[in-house]
């Protein structure tokens, strides 16, 4: 087993309102000598985030040139450069490189906190971790299967017609070992966070795991702080699949403690009308006084 720690870049749109997206990964194994610092290159979802104030061909050219930079001490850390031979043992290495990189507040592009962990694979660790944490949330390609992004684009225009434009903004939970970036959150006493889950799978088997995976996302997550969690589900298209479908919306549903909606769409009218309320409440209570 190898150990590793790995960090996430952020593209950090604007810093007054916090708006950010995960757009990199930057792992580090130092047994290993192993360095590895990747960029999301499709940027629709980020343009699609932040309109027409976001210059696709700055993103473009900027990742390339951090990529070049991190490929060289990559490169010199393979080769054992005494460049980096003072921090080599320190539990903070790859802290240390992300600063040499990205300086605090140096421009648009932020990491965050380091995590770690250890794994028997490397590349496949980082694969997952990529995968998990900055693609995500990209279209895949080639598929019928009603898609999460498309299910958001319809619930914001819900939203939006309760005249709630930005009241939802992207929200982190965060653990010790542990943190997902989630579609959206609003406060109502606490955070309460708001995702689509599709289950619209070609196979029951796989309905069912995708479940069991949201059911360990919530228990990795709800020591952490008191949340509460409202999905968003979209039903398999085919009806052979139904009895898949319930038996995932119960084991969703067994994290009760911190699941307070599983909408399915075109079904749960009046759970949805109730969601709405609470943001509309959530919202009102936010608003800035009109007196003075």
């Amino acid at each position: 087993m190898t150990g590793y720690q790995y960090t996430l870049v952020r593209y950090v749109h604007n810093e007054g309102s916090g708006e950010c997206v995960n757009v990199g990964l930057a792992f580090l194994a130092p047994e290993e000598r192993f360095l590895r610092v990747t960029f999301n290159r499709r940027y629709s979802r980020i343009s699609q985030f932040f309109r027409k104030a976001f210059d696709g061909d700055h993103y473009r050219n900027m990742i390339r040139a951090l990529g070049s930079q991190f490929d060289q001490i990559a490169k010199d850390l393979k080769n054992e450069s005494s460049m980096l031979a003072p921090f080599r043992e320190t539990p903070n290495d790859l802290a240390e490189i992300m600063e040499r990189i990205l300086p605090e507040d140096s421009t648009t592009f932020r990491w965050g906190p380091i995590c770690g962990g250890v794994t028997k694979s490397t590349d496949a660790r980082f694969g997952r971790l990529f995968k998990e944490f900055v693609t995500r949330h990209d279209r895949p390609k080639g598929t019928s299967h009603r898609q999460e992004s498309r299910m958001w684009v319809d619930f914001e225009r819900r939203v939006n017609a309760r005249n709630l434009k930005g009241a939802l903004k992207p929200y982190t939970l965060k653990s010790n070992l542990y943190q997902y970036e989630f579609y959206a959150g609003f406060q109502n006493g606490k955070p309460n966070i708001i995702e689509p889950i599709s289950l619209d799978c070609g196979k029951g088997p796989t309905i069912l795991e995708k479940a069991n995976i949201w059911t360990g996302r919530l228990l990795a997550l709800k020591d952490c702080e008191d949340f509460a969690f409202h999905a968003i589900l979209a039903p398999p298209a085919n009806q052979s699949l139904r009895e898949y479908f319930d038996q995932a919306r119960r084991v969703l549903g067994s994290q009760d403690d911190v699941v307070r909606h599983l909408i399915v769409e075109n079904e749960d009218d009046d759970q949805l009308e109730e969601l709405l309320e609470e943001i509309d409440s959530a919202n009102q209570a936010h608003a800035p006084s009109d007196g003075g």
